[in-house]
């Protein structure tokens, strides 16, 4: 069987999808918007993957879109992501988290 070669994409669920927008592309730097209307936004990440932010409980129907057919999907609870950074950017990203109050929980070598 041949590797995985990396995630397409990744969704997370949220209350508040203006206040989860204006985190990732504020703090976190993401400014190329694939798509947004009321209920989703998608991000590229380095032109290589993409995050979605759903609306919870906004997509447990299927949702024709000019892509394709979305199935539904919705989530809760506690999750887990990770961004990837360069090793010599972990200062730099150490001060963008703090100047905005974002708690880092823990880190890989």
């Amino acid at each position: 069987m041949p590797p995985l070669l990396s995630i397409l994409e990744t969704a997370l669920y949220v209350e508040d999808l203006d206040r989860a927008a204006a985190f990732y592309e504020k703090v976190m730097g993401l400014s190329q918007v694939l798509y947004a209307d009321d209920r989703m936004r998608a991000y590229s990440v380095n032109q290589r993957n993409v995050l979605l932010l759903f609306i919870r409980g906004g997509t447990t129907e299927p949702v024709q879109t000019g892509g394709g057919l979305i199935p539904p999907h919705d989530a809760s609870g506690q999750i887990h992501m990770a961004f990837a950074i360069a090793p010599d950017t972990l200062d730099a990203w150490k001060a963008q988290l703090a100047d905005h109050a974002v708690t880092i929980e823990g880190t890989s070598n």
